[in-house]
């Protein structure tokens, strides 16, 4: 009977805030807002807005609100980890 030991290192999940540029959480209809979430080097970012992939790989994006959405924030860290976030403007 053989034995290994094997040690196994659980990464800390990265905290996925999204905030509104400008220290407001008050988003005004035909208003651009600008939505941002973390910004670390090696992190890449998808954005949503009512489940429709939208913008660039950026930690910010800016839209014209003209309804109440769903803005979600997805990230992958550098060990492939994904976060998922949301905001709702309503």
């Amino acid at each position: 009977l053989s034995r290994d030991t094997v040690l196994v290192k659980v990464n800390k999940l990265p905290e996925v805030p999204i905030t509104i540029v400008g220290g407001s959480n008050t988003i005004c209809f035909n208003a651009t807002a600008t939505v941002q979430g973390p910004q670390v080097a090696g992190h890449t970012y998808q954005w949503y807005v009512d489940d429709v992939a939208v913008g660039t790989n950026s930690y910010q994006y800016s839209f014209i609100v003209k309804k109440d959405v769903v803005v979600k924030l997805r990230i992958t860290d550098a060990n492939g980890t994904v976060i998922l976030h949301e905001y709702k403007t309503a």
